[in-house]
């Protein structure tokens, strides 16, 4: 289970297996020279977490490693259960490989860019992507987990799920968050704790199809400091030079 999507595929397995109020997490945060990293998370509510039982047994997140994931150990989080991995990438040109492998086979990461543009005032980051949900979270899924989960993306059956209430909406919920470097980011999300954030809803059946643009700005303050003493150097010799003006007047 070692191909791109497997990652979103087995956590997000989880969440609809156990059926209750989940949300699941993909954060990118970058730093100043392009890399960064990507983390998956998914928190399960108490009774989520009951009826998963030992995630060592339900889900094989160790397969993770070998496509070059790190996953964490699973952690209690108020009652509930936190799962979650993170990868690293080395530059812009490798943040859209590593979301196709967080968003499966159906592409719910597309046209994904990071781009850094230097100027005489310092640098701009900007982050742009679309999200395409269905509002299922077999989307998810691919060939080889649905083979694993005996022939069912979410290892239900379609009735199963209903009866659990995982395909209610709200059941399950995508939070998108991007931390650019530099100052709080222009963004068609919202802004929180100086990250760019967007949710859609996983379940229900509704559709999501959505732009993320987050743009932010590392001022060089070196540089505007030497533009500001620069003008007031030009100020003060535009003055002097009124000043001389006025006074060979009034000398003639």
């Amino acid at each position: 289970m070692a191909g791109p999507g497997a990652l979103a595929a087995v956590v997000l397995a989880a969440v609809v297996l156990a059926g209750c109020r989940t949300d699941a997490r993909v954060g990118v945060d970058v730093r100043a020279d392009g890399s960064g990293t990507v983390t998956v998370s998914v928190v399960l509510d108490a009774e989520a977490a009951r009826q998963l039982g030992d995630p060592a047994k339900g889900l094989a997140l160790d397969d993770l490693a070998t496509v070059g994931w790190t996953v964490a150990d699973p952690a209690t989080d108020g009652g509930g259960l936190r799962l979650s991995a993170r990868r690293a990438f080395s530059s812009p040109a490798q943040l859209p490989a590593v979301l196709a492998e967080v968003g499966g086979a159906d592409g719910v990461f597309r046209a994904v860019s990071l781009r850094i543009t230097d100027d005489t005032f310092g640098t701009t980051y900007a982050f742009r992507a679309r999200v395409e949900l269905t509002g299922d979270p077999a989307q998810f899924s691919d060939p080889e987990l649905t083979t694993a989960l005996g022939g069912f993306a979410l290892g239900r059956t379609p009735e199963e799920l209903t009866g659990l209430g995982a395909d209610r909406p709200g059941a399950a919920t995508l939070v998108v968050s991007v931390r650019l470097p530099g100052d709080a980011p222009s963004t068609n999300g919202r802004v929180r704790d100086g990250r760019a954030e967007w949710r859609f809803p996983l379940t229900g059946a509704t559709p999501t199809s959505q732009a993320l643009r987050s743009t932010s700005s590392d001022t060089d303050t070196r540089t505007l400091a030497l533009v500001a003493l620069g003008a007031v150097l030009l100020v003060a010799a535009l003055v002097a030079l009124v000043v001389r003006l006025v006074r060979t007047r009034r000398r003639a």
